[in-house]
């Protein structure tokens, strides 16, 4: 009998649109190649002179090869950055050749993961990819519950990218099914404001911390159990809702530290060419960005401020329609994270996991909301047919969420920077989160 894996509807309808993509993954990628795969595509094309050249201009020895999983080469991109085994149409000359088999694991395998925990499998898709997004962000039951069997994933075994054994007993590892759980369920809470569902999150993260911390030395089944059981109550959630509300709102000036910290970040050698970075230049192209200097801090602090000003043009007009897909988009962004990125593994605590949560929530409304696409029409919103406006809010927000997530699957480092620079300076407090959440 096929082992059963546990799988959400938005991957149950996922198909590969090949040449009608908006940002095909056969360009601007790192993508590397197993040997197996490569023996047996070097076998084929070496059958034939242009095949033997093709061979020769595609593939490349991979240096790093013990940082890429052990896979011993790599895809050589073009001139354009594009994949050379790419034809005219947009499609995988060795997929229409010589068939699926011939694919690297990569291409084989991708937007798909598997994930392992205990004996339960469960696949999730990678929001870099625009079709996943398209069909993850805008459905009020994206994640509702599928039962699929192991058959239906290529290369399964190649395809796991998360494995947690069966035998771990340690507090941080033996609860994670329960605590992943309870913040699914905080995220689906829709009778409140994102915002509050968000802080609740942080605020029970950063009370569990200290009891299911990865050294696990102050476990208390017990306690445990108290704040889990507390913090389910509906008169507990409106407590801390309510608490959330009535913060006084300072968001803009550590808004500002923020965007500070991202342009000082994005303006370094190692970043200054990655995916999100050219995201954030793209977005921020009438400001001047990328062709001024942030190292001086007055210059900074000027540009700092006509981001915030550029943001609050389209964050104060306050449009519901905008306001609710948004909203909606990262409530299933949020909840993917959760899956495709288990915090067990992320070698970070509870409370540094969904730290670097509200970061990205952060980010991504200050990109969506900062769009020049969405602010060209920002007078005009209230006055669009509800068709024309959902096109362009999702479009927009399709946009926005698959650059950002391919930034980060890209160069993980960029967020991680940003977050120690946080971290280093006492910044990721409860209060500091809040202020993000506000932001």
């Amino acid at each position: 009998m096929a082992q059963t894996v546990k799988t959400f509807k938005y991957m149950q309808n996922f198909q590969c649109v090949g040449s009608e993509c908006i940002n095909t993954c056969c360009r601007g990628w790192d993508i590397h190649v197993d040997k197996e795969h490569y023996k047996k595509i070097k076998g084929k094309l070496s059958e034939t002179a242009d095949g033997k050249d093709l061979l020769n201009r595609s593939f490349r020895k991979n240096r790093s090869a013990s940082k890429a999983g052990g896979k011993l080469y790599k895809i050589e991109m073009d001139e354009t950055a594009s994949c050379p085994l790419m034809d005219t149409q947009g499609l995988c000359r060795l997929h229409a050749d010589y068939g699926e088999s011939y694919l690297p694991n990569t291409c084989a395998i991708y937007p798909r993961q598997l994930s392992v925990y205990r004996d339960q499998w469960e696949l999730t898709g990678y929001l870099s990819c625009p079709e996943v997004a398209r069909l993850c962000l805008f459905d009020d039951d994206s994640f509702a519950l599928v039962d699929t069997t192991i058959d239906s994933v290529p290369r399964k075994q190649a395809a796991i990218n998360q494995n947690i054994a069966a035998n771990t007993l340690m507090p941080f590892y033996k609860h994670f099914g329960s605590v992943r759980d309870m913040m699914f369920n905080y995220l689906s809470l829709r009778d409140l404001p994102l915002r509050s569902r968000l802080f609740i999150l942080a605020f029970v993260a950063n009370k569990l911390d200290p009891l299911i911390g990865q050294k696990g030395s102050t476990y208390q089944e017990t306690e445990y159990q108290q704040i889990l059981d507390a913090y389910t109550q509906e008169q507990q959630i409106q407590k801390l809702h309510q608490s959330f509300q009535g913060l006084d709102d300072v968001s803009r000036s550590f808004g500002a530290q923020l965007l500070g910290v991202i342009l000082r970040i994005r303006a370094a050698a190692d970043f200054k060419t990655s995916t999100l970075s050219q995201l954030i230049c793209d977005i921020t192209e009438d400001i001047g960005l990328c062709d001024d200097d942030v190292s001086d801090d007055a210059a900074l602090d000027e540009i700092t401020q006509a981001l915030l000003d550029k943001y609050q043009l389209l964050a104060s007009v306050q449009d519901s329609e905008l306001n609710r897909r948004f909203d909606l988009a990262l409530e299933n962004y949020l909840k993917n994270f959760l899956y495709s990125n288990y915090y067990i593994l992320s070698k970070m605590s509870l409370a540094e996991y969904v730290h670097m949560l509200i970061l990205q929530t952060t980010m991504l409304r200050f990109l969506v909301y900062s769009h020049p696409q969405l602010l060209a029409k920002r007078d005009a919103l209230s006055d669009m047919n509800e068709t024309d406006k959902r096109v362009l809010i999702d479009q927009t927000i399709i946009d926005v969420f698959h650059k950002f997530s391919r930034g980060i699957n890209h160069a993980p480092e960029f967020m991680r920077t940003i977050q120690q620079i946080f971290i280093q300076n006492n910044l990721n407090s409860l209060a500091h989160t809040s202020y993000l959440i506000m932001f």
